[in-house]
């Protein structure tokens, strides 16, 4: 997708890429190959198209849910019980929306965690709060 949309964003000067990713602890889950792997190179690309765009405006970050999230990818047997404690798709919106914005226009080669996103705060301090170095894992690259 970025091969694809890349181009026009040059074009423009300017632009917003915003990769989806996960918890780090789940993409080193047993049974999760190759979405985990996937997922976290996901990451790191962020951290290389983030650099690498920086010159003409084009910011890339990661969005993560910040926990299990009630989507297509759960199986039907899962129990109504374990769904009730799952993330709803809408918990991205708020960050997302912020990232898609001009606002957003200084802030690049982050992982926001939408969980930790507070909507009390302006989004600029919601986005800093809920944010780290995109690729960290543990505390290292």
């Amino acid at each position: 997708m970025a091969r694809a949309a890349v181009p026009a964003l040059i074009a423009s000067g300017r632009g917003r890429i915003v990769n989806i990713s996960m918890n780090h602890k789940t993409m080193r889950r047993a049974g999760f190959s190759p979405y985990g792997p996937s997922k976290a190179a996901l990451e790191f690309e962020t951290v290389i198209w983030a650099q690498d765009l920086a010159a003409i405006s084009v910011t890339v970050n990661a969005l993560l849910p910040g926990g299990a999230t009630e989507t297509g990818l759960i199986p039907p047997s899962v129990c109504p019980e374990a769904r009730a404690g799952m993330l709803r798709p809408t918990i991205v919106v708020p960050p997302l929306s912020w990232l898609a914005s001009d606002a957003s226009h200084a802030f690049t080669g982050r992982r926001i965690d939408a969980k930790r996103w507070r909507s009390d705060l302006p989004p600029a301090d919601a986005a800093r709060e809920a944010s780290e170095l995109a690729g960290w894992v543990g505390g290292s690259f």
